[in-house]
């Protein structure tokens, strides 16, 4: 009986492992693309300001 409760507990400890590591990967995912959304908006600021130096007269 006390083996069947310690494999129990194993099963617990695996699923929460990877649980975290389900969450550590969707974080990653998440992070990357907030850097790619950073890294467009920058490109835009910089067109934009490209535009605003040239001469309008």
């Amino acid at each position: 009986m006390g083996g069947h409760s310690s494999l129990r507990n194993f099963d617990i400890r695996e699923a929460a492992q990877h649980k975290q590591q389900t969450i550590r990967r969707q974080h990653k995912i998440v992070s990357l693309k907030q850097k790619h959304e950073t890294e467009s908006e920058s490109l835009i600021q910089r067109q934009g300001d490209l535009t605003n130096t040239n001469p309008s007269d």
